[in-house]
């Protein structure tokens, strides 16, 4: 037996090329077994037709406009008009996502501001956004790939947006990281030797998170962290070299149903639901 984790074999690599995956990202590793098995070993290309609900699409949206703002190529002014113009365009999944969808055009320009006010106190000028990173786990066969939100000086800069809900509830900032952004934290850092800090953005306020204020952003966590990233990686790597079938693979899984990865498409949920008979 090899028992040299840095090593791999061709077994190794076919694992992941016989689903058609030539690279791993955070948010591949975040999702839990079951969601990535239905989307990367069943739907495979049909992914793409995975529509995100509103909140998803918005907070895509602000968060390129915040990143726009800041590199100087839009006004507050022009972003925020340009979010509320595209926004109009979403087509909701469904009647929920279209009181969604109202929720989201009443908070978007708030949002922008706010995420531009809090890289504006922090002095951030002239970032590099979306800066492509790769690092290899030990031991897995493919390389695990990300883009950085921002860039700057000796940090790096990652936002995430917080919506109100369906009843108009106010968006709460998270008191620590939820795991999955420390996660995707210790792989740019890995990649990147910078500073990792964390924004949370939401209508009427930001929270920040960096190693000066948040355990689980330092050095010796975010290690840990990247063992976690290893070990998952490596678990599916192992799976996946029984067999690249989804209906073996889903024999030996159970999904949880009532985790908010399986907030998606109805369609997708009714045909995932429908695989493993529930």
């Amino acid at each position: 037996t090899n028992n040299d984790f840095s090593a791999t074999n061709n077994d190794d690599l076919s694992a992941w090329i016989n689903i058609g995956l030539d690279h791993l990202s955070p948010s591949q590793l975040k999702k839990p077994l079951p969601n990535f098995l239905f989307e990367y070993v069943y739907l495979k290309s049909r992914r793409k037709d995975m529509r995100p609900n509103c909140k998803m699409y918005s907070g895509g949206l602000a968060h390129d406009l915040i990143q726009a703002v800041a590199q100087k190529k839009e006004t507050l002014k022009s972003a925020v008009k340009k979010a509320e113009t595209d926004l109009t365009f979403y087509s909701p999944r469904d009647e929920d996502d279209a009181i969604l969808k109202e929720r989201c055009a009443e908070q978007i320009g708030d949002i922008i501001e706010q995420g531009v006010g809090a890289l504006k106190e922090l002095n951030v000028k002239n970032p590099e956004i979306e800066k492509r990173i790769e690092i290899q786990l030990d031991g897995i066969a493919i390389p695990c790939i990300g883009f950085v939100d921002l860039i700057w000086e000796k940090n790096f800069i990652e936002l995430k947006t917080k919506w109100r809900s369906i009843n108009n509830r106010a968006a709460t900032l998270p008191n620590a990281p939820p795991f999955g952004d420390i996660l995707q934290s210790a792989i740019y850092w890995k990649a990147t030797s910078l500073s990792p800090r964390l924004i949370y953005v939401r209508d009427m306020g930001v929270r920040l998170f960096d190693q000066n204020n948040c355990e689980q952003l330092t050095t010796d966590n975010l290690e840990r962290c990247l063992d976690y990233a290893r070990q998952t990686a490596l678990r599916r790597q192992n799976l996946l070299k029984l067999s690249s079938e989804f209906k073996d693979l889903a024999k030996m899984i159970e999904p949880d149903f009532d985790s908010f990865y399986w907030n998606i498409d109805v369609d997708f949920r009714k045909e995932a639901e429908k695989l493993w008979r529930i």
